[in-house]
């Protein structure tokens, strides 16, 4: 009997050592095997981060810098780092040796420190004032460089498209192509002071993609669009050539990508004196022609949008501020905070806009950007002079709740505005009549919203033009101009939830308690309210015979609501206690399954596994 007692003992002892030998080796063995159990999956690379790491050529260095001591007790920052720890041996994983990631720990008066300055990683400081370091720097072959400076935990969602801008940026080595083809001049004039002419500047949002990217002016009459550039710019087309409007739509069926600036009163392209309504049509951009074509969509060119809630205020001819319906302030919760680019800006202005209609095109996706409020009208432009009086304009028109698309994505099969080529084209390449892949494309309803006026005041410092952004337009669109300009790959990641997972057991325990809290409160309010009420009436039959009854009567209903205020706040420190046990409870309980329960149920089944091997050889044997 002790014999057997003493070789099952053998067993379980050989059964535990084997177990956590087991555990050793799946470590070593195993650690380049992965497998997402998220419920977002957000350990999961997209196809497009795939493409883009597959096509790496030559190595590309990242360095993650990270302050260990300094980031002590900043649970959340700590936490997040893991998470890019991690997400960052994933991509090392399939980047097949292409992709090298340095953990750099910059302890201050270091050389790593110095390293992180040198290379513009920014710090923030903790608590104690030292300075916290948790950027990313990135360098190829030849020694290019892109940073992110600090990675705010806001845009965690959008980490992977951030991190594939970094590495597509470094994997192509010559400066992207912007094609420019617009009706309305945005560089520099000089006047004649003769004439009365004064200089003007080009303006600042151009000023900001000459730095980043090579423009090619395109010319108005052109009938190819070179295949060198990258993305074509049109603002503001009309009159177009037959020819030309025939080179755009076989350069974007052919896989180029275009952002389309439209307006159906473009301000900036019109002398600065009162419209007068016979002429308006001339003001408007003309291009439905290849949009209808492409895809069933359309904006419309002679009605624009008037928003009562989103109104400018701006002067009038007789100096008054008034709000201006048609001068369009659109806030933080009109623009798609859920998309990379518009994630983080604050406000976008735009002038006179018209907006985009779209039929029902199965091939055809929408990635909505802006829209107006839902007390936008839509008014033709005949009725511009009634837009400055916001009286005037709601007896044309009144709100129905809609709210107008004011710039959008789109991507789809796209067809030919053309059945053949145009007689007199030189183009030279082959028609197509549909594209072959899926093309991209930008909408925006608007041409001023490039203007300097709407989102900047500049003035001049010592010979420098200084430029202060009072509104997002220049990274609105500068952005989008940089987002297209990636790889297919890039434009199509999609953005992360968020790594943080709510407790939503605790949110329902605390809004549960919170609605009762409010029940509650309603009822004290309640019966204050009816009180008084009747304090109120006792006054006014108040008489000198009856004072004393009165003030007898009174001090009864004040003592009787002194103990019902007494008893519902009790009542409300007792809601408020039972809603923290109840919290303490569900975090108890969550522990002890996590570190106990889970842990013991595993090893449980990893012995129990292993008896019955064990015992199925005996038979055997």
């Amino acid at each position: 009997m002790k014999k057997n007692a003493g070789a099952r003992s053998a067993q379980i002892v050989a059964i535990v050592v084997g177990f956590f030998a087991l555990l050793i080796a799946s470590n070593t063995l195993l650690k380049n095997i992965r497998l997402d159990l998220t419920e977002n999956r957000i350990y999961t690379l997209t196809e497009g981060t795939h493409a883009i790491l597959e096509s790496l050529e030559d190595p590309i260095n990242v360095y993650l810098f990270f302050s260990e001591k300094a980031s002590q007790g900043q649970s959340s920052l700590r936490t997040y780092y893991q998470r890019v720890r991690e997400v960052l041996e994933e991509y090392e994983s399939h980047a097949n040796g292409q992709l090298i990631i340095h953990y750099v720990d910059p302890e201050p008066f270091s050389e790593e420190e110095d390293r992180a300055t040198e290379l513009g990683i920014t710090a923030a400081q903790n608590e104690k004032g030292n300075p916290l370091y948790f950027g990313i720097a990135a360098t190829n072959s030849v020694d290019d460089l892109e940073v992110i400076p600090f990675l705010q935990p806001s845009r965690e969602v959008f980490f992977e498209y951030d991190l594939n801008k970094i590495i597509y940026s470094l994997k192509r080595l010559d400066k992207p192509v912007l094609g420019l083809l617009s009706t309305i001049n945005m560089y520099a004039v000089q006047g004649n002071p003769q004439f009365g002419g004064a200089n003007t500047a080009t303006w600042g949002i151009m000023q900001q993609l000459e730095r980043l990217f090579e423009i090619r002016i395109v010319d108005l009459e052109t009938q190819l669009i070179d295949p060198e550039i990258d993305v074509l710019l049109v603002v503001h087309p009309r009159n177009f050539r037959e020819e030309t409007l025939y080179a755009i739509d076989q350069y974007i069926l052919g896989g180029g990508r275009g952002m389309f600036f439209v307006d159906p009163y473009a301000e900036s392209a019109t002398p600065q004196k009162a419209p007068l309504s016979p002429g308006l049509a001339d003001h408007a951009s003309r291009f439905n022609r290849l949009f209808r074509a492409w895809g069933d969509f359309w904006v419309t060119e002679h009605f624009l949008i008037g928003d009562f809630k989103q109104a400018l205020t701006v002067s009038n001819s007789a100096g008054n501020r008034v709000r201006h319906p048609a001068m369009l302030g659109l806030t933080k919760d009109l623009l798609a905070q859920d998309d990379v680019v518009m994630h983080g800006l604050n406000s976008v202005n735009m002038a006179t806009a018209s907006y985009l209609e779209k039929g029902d095109v199965e091939d055809i996706e929408y990635k909505v950007l802006i829209t107006s409020s839902d007390e936008a009208v839509s008014v033709s432009n005949r009725y511009l002079h009634a837009l400055a009086n916001p009286e005037l304009l709601r007896q044309v028109a009144k709100p129905d709740g809609t709210k107008y698309i004011l710039a959008s994505r789109i991507k789809g099969l796209f067809k030919s505005a053309f059945s053949e080529k145009p007689e007199d084209s030189s183009y030279q390449k082959q028609h197509l009549q549909q594209s072959e892949q899926k093309v991209n494309i930008v909408i925006v309803t608007d041409t001023d919203i490039l203007s300097d006026r709407l989102w900047s005041q500049s003035q001049n410092f010592f010979g420098h033009r200084i430029i202060q952004a009072f509104a997002s337009n220049r990274d609105f669109v500068v952005g989008l101009v940089d987002n297209m300009l990636g790889s297919d790959e890039l434009v199509g990641t999609r953005s992360k939830v968020s790594f943080v997972r709510p407790f939503t057991r605790v949110k329902t325990l605390e809004a549960k308690a919170n609605q009762l809290y409010f029940e509650r409160h309603k009822a004290l309010s309640n019966k204050l309210s009816e009180t008084e009420n009747k304090l109120r009436q006792l006054q006014e039959k108040a008489n000198e015979d009856n004072a004393v009854s009165f003030s007898m009567e009174r001090n009864r209903q004040v003592a009787q609501y002194q103990q019902e205020a007494i008893k519902t706040r009790k009542d409300l420190r007792e809601v408020r206690h039972q809603l923290s046990q109840d919290i303490e409870t569900l975090g108890r309980n969550l522990k002890i399954v996590n570190i106990v329960l889970v842990p013991a149920l595993v090893a449980l089944l990893a012995l129990v596994i292993a008896y019955i091997r064990i015992q199925r050889r005996k038979r055997r044997a």
